[in-house]
């Protein structure tokens, strides 16, 4: 399921086994550049090259992936991706990332 926060953000909560991940990803490169959340909690843990794609598409439009996991299953800490164990939690992370933007941080 897919949902724009009202900070702009798109929500997308991840079905079991990834299988919606691939179509997700097609209809979101047709959006304008916006932060995404990605959450994990009732799918299990997404391998690197499964995010690979996405990650380098959020850099290259200068704009945030956000994955939320519970934090005993973070196995992502020694790489550049942020996460964080709520939803709430990923949208004011989100929420920070725009104010840095707007400041030009």
């Amino acid at each position: 399921m897919m949902e724009t926060l009202d900070n702009g953000a798109v929500y997308y909560e991840i079905t079991s086994n990834f299988e919606g991940l691939p179509l997700f990803f097609e209809e979101f490169k047709t959006q304008a550049p916006t932060d995404l959340i990605l959450d994990c909690t009732s799918s299990g843990l997404p391998t690197l090259a499964t995010l690979q794609p996405l990650l380098n598409h959020q850099q290259q439009q200068e704009r945030q992936l956000v994955l939320v996991i519970p934090v005993e299953q973070d196995h992502f800490s020694d790489q550049d991706i942020v996460t964080v164990p709520t939803k709430t939690e990923a949208s004011d992370f989100i929420d920070f990332e725009i104010m840095q933007r707007d400041l030009d941080f």
